[in-house]
């Protein structure tokens, strides 16, 4: 049953600092973070309206400042920024707007990598690498160039019908071999190892990875089958081997960049504001700013949240300048109750 959508409104459509004031400039640094969504209800966020007010606001519209001895550079850090924390693969929790996904996966992407007693082939319509028979394999895929240095923080990794897979049916490891512009081994010389003997049934996320400066990877798959998988209709190779186990289906690693929701001055921020209004008073300093920022989002609960481990979807305010008096935040958000 679905109870009607109502849109958020009253002090609980605003956002609070962790002593619970409405206004969020009392102590610098603020931090403010939306409520834990329960089961069965759904907050649909389509923006956050602002509510500013300062001494004087005119100078945090630059986004240089002086740096004290005469030279204007960027601030040290952002007036204020938001992170939208969201479930971007199963497990995996992160700010879409701070990531990009670089997806391995496809028959373009495995059949340019070289098998040992594996290949790939369609399964449940998805390209998939599988096992030829019931032994040790392996796949490695091309040396991937970037076109500059990047950072990669995680990586996910797709196994096939990994919950009706018995634990048993085999074990794998992945590793991914980065490198810099020069070619060098990343890492001290040694790959990353994502997965280390794994089976099907184990959590398949590898987090803080940290690796910086790479301009080259490859990944590298390996797995011993211990039996045989349960499909009905085998699939023959001119070498008459009969299909084995389905392996992997495609890996993600996840990079960070820079969010547009990290604002340096008040003029970014007013650009990503669907509308604003300023407050000027003639002969006097510029003091007051109302603005609604827009910021689309769906926020949920999901059965692989663990809130004590800040893994769960939310969305978070922080302020860091210390110019503002009044600072409120309220969400422009409907929410969604479902009961089973």
């Amino acid at each position: 049953m679905i109870i009607d959508i109502i849109n958020s409104a009253g002090e609980n459509a605003y956002l609070k600092d962790s002593a619970g004031n409405l206004n969020l400039a009392q102590t610098i640094p603020s931090s403010s973070i939306t409520k834990v969504i329960g089961k069965g209800k759904q907050a649909n966020v389509s923006g956050i309206q602002f509510y500013i007010e300062g001494n004087d606001l005119f100078p945090l519209f630059n986004f240089l400042v002086d740096d004290g001895a005469g030279n204007f550079a960027k601030r040290n850090q952002p007036l204020f920024s938001i992170t939208v924390f969201k479930e971007i693969l199963p497990g995996l929790f992160a700010d879409p707007y701070k990531s990009r996904i670089h997806s391995l996966g496809g028959f373009q992407d495995f059949k340019r990598g070289t098998f040992d007693k594996c290949d790939v082939y369609r399964i449940n319509n998805k390209p998939t690498i599988v096992s030829l028979g019931t032994e040790p394999c392996k796949w490695k895929s091309i040396k991937y160039e970037l076109p500059e240095d990047i950072s990669l923080d995680s990586a996910y990794w797709e196994v096939p019908s990994a919950k009706d897979t018995p634990a048993t049916a085999f074990s794998y490891s992945i590793n991914l071999y980065a490198y810099d512009n020069a070619g060098n081994l990343l890492n001290a010389g040694a790959p990353v190892v994502l997965a280390n003997n794994l089976d099907p049934t184990q959590k398949r996320i590898k987090k803080n990875i940290n690796l910086q400066n790479v301009r080259f990877y490859e990944l590298e798959v390996n797995a011993d089958v211990k039996h045989d998988s349960t499909l009905t209709e085998r699939i023959v190779t001119e070498k008459a081997d009969t299909i084995g186990r389905p392996l992997l289906e495609g890996i993600y690693l996840l990079e960070p960049v820079q969010t547009k929701f990290d604002f340096y001055s008040l003029q970014e921020f007013l650009s990503e504001c669907s509308e604003y209004e300023l407050f000027p008073l003639q002969g006097l300093p510029f003091k007051k700013l109302m603005a609604t920022l827009n910021l689309s989002s769906v926020i949920v609960q999901s059965p692989n949240e663990n809130i004590g481990a800040s893994e769960n979807e939310f969305i978070k305010l922080e302020i860091f300048t210390d110019k503002l008096k009044v600072a409120t935040a309220k969400l422009v958000s409907s929410e969604l109750l479902k009961v089973n």
